[in-house]
């Protein structure tokens, strides 16, 4: 969505990034957290 922007976020661009990977990670912890109990990714334990 902010490569087809271009140049003209100007200055606030990188603020648009950093607020847009932020909103993902917000959007997988929502997500993760609403799934069903079967359907979680149980941690993976180093041997």
């Amino acid at each position: 969505m902010l490569d087809a922007l271009g140049d003209r976020l100007g200055d606030s661009e990188d603020t648009m990034r950093e607020a847009l990977g932020q909103l993902q990670m917000l959007f997988v912890q929502v997500k993760d957290s609403t799934a069903p109990e079967h359907r979680r990714a149980s941690p993976r334990r180093l041997p």
